[in-house]
């Protein structure tokens, strides 16, 4: 099972993929859309992992509210009660989206002590049952 589905407009690929590697180094198994199979029909590959992920970890920029797939994602992980948000750059939230917590990792460059990203590792690690991730992060910084 993933344990993180990340959601993120395709021109922001830097920092998804930055993210995921962070994820990642913590031991988590990560998935956003590089992961999508040749020849497969993505649409059911994508809801499977959303569906399945025990966190899905939306990337909030102007970019992407405008991306109807960034905000079914979105969607299903707030459905679920399995969603994180981070706002990436700054940006209206959508509606819909406007009354749940997010956190601003606006910093492409953010290191593992950074405040805002040990805040979505601590709601990760309590979705995904690892409480003590935060603290892992914070070694590693």
């Amino acid at each position: 099972m993933v344990d993180v589905f990340i959601s993120y407009k395709r021109e922001e690929r830097d920092r998804c993929e930055r993210i995921y590697r962070k994820l990642t180094a913590l031991g988590l198994e990560v998935w956003f859309d590089a992961q999508l199979t040749s020849g497969e029909r993505f649409r059911r590959e994508i809801t499977t992992a959303v569906n399945a992920a025990k966190a899905v970890l939306v990337l909030w920029s102007p970019a992407s509210i405008e991306s109807d797939w960034v905000l079914d994602e979105a969607g299903v992980g707030q459905r679920r009660k399995v969603l994180v948000a981070a706002q990436i750059a700054a940006c209206d939230i959508p509606i819909g989206f406007g009354q749940t917590h997010y956190e601003k990792l606006h910093n492409a460059a953010f290191d593992d002590h950074d405040t805002e990203w040990l805040k979505i590792l601590e709601r990760i690690g309590a979705l995904t049952g690892r409480p003590r991730l935060k603290g892992f992060s914070e070694v590693l910084g």
